[in-house]
C-alpha cells in the first residue's frame, strides 16, 4: 500500500512540475515585452512593425478594412474567388491546376484592389498609410524571394559524398 501511495505522489508532483514550467513558459516574455515566442525564427502574431506607420494608424487602418469587409458591392467579387477557389480544388491535371491558380489570383487581386478603394472613398485619410504598408509589403515580398533565388545556384555542383567509413 505504501509503495502505491509513494508511486502517486511522485506522478502527481511530475504533472504539477510540468505545468508550472507550462505556465512559465507561456508567460514568458523579453525585455521589451514582446512573448518569447518571437526567438528563434518562430512566426510572430499580428501586423508587422511598419517604419513612418504608428500603431494608431495601423489600428484605424484594420478597424476600417474590418468595417467595409461585408459591404454588398463586394459580394460578387467574393464569390468569384470562391469559384475560382473550389475550381483549383477541382483540377486534376498539371495545366488546370495552373489555369485554375492564375484565375484565382486574378480573382483576388481585384477584389482586394475594390476593397482598397473602397475603403479609400470611406476614409480618404487613410491613404498614406495604406502606401506605406503597401510599399512596406511590396519590398518585404521582393527581398523573400530574392534570398530563395539567391541560394539556388544552379552553376554550383553540390559538395561531394563523405568518404565511406575506413574499417
Amino acid at each position: 500500500m505504501k509503495i502505491k501511495n509513494l508511486l502517486l505522489l511522485t506522478l502527481l508532483s511530475a504533472v504539477s512540475l510540468v505545468a508550472a514550467e507550462a505556465s512559465a513558459d507561456a508567460a514568458a516574455t523579453k525585455e521589451d515585452g514582446k512573448p518569447s515566442c518571437c526567438e528563434g525564427g518562430k512566426r510572430r502574431m499580428g501586423p508587422p512593425e511598419i517604419p513612418g506607420v504608428s500603431k494608431e494608424d495601423m489600428k484605424k487602418l484594420h478597424e476600417a478594412f474590418k468595417a467595409t469587409k461585408d459591404d454588398p458591392s463586394l459580394k460578387d467579387l467574393h464569390e468569384a474567388v470562391k469559384a475560382a477557389h473550389e475550381k483549383v480544388k477541382a483540377a486534376t491535371n498539371d495545366e488546370d491546376k495552373k489555369a485554375a491558380r492564375e484565375e484565382m489570383k486574378k480573382a483576388y487581386k481585384a477584389l482586394m484592389e475594390a476593397h482598397r478603394e473602397l475603403v479609400l472613398k470611406n476614409n480618404p485619410e487613410l491613404a498614406d498609410t495604406m502606401n506605406k504598408v503597401r510599399d512596406f509589403m511590396k519590398k518585404r515580398f521582393q527581398e523573400k524571394h530574392e534570398a530563395k533565388e539567391g541560394s539556388k545556384d544552379d552553376d554550383e555542383l553540390p559538395p561531394p559524398p563523405p568518404p565511406p567509413p575506413a574499417e
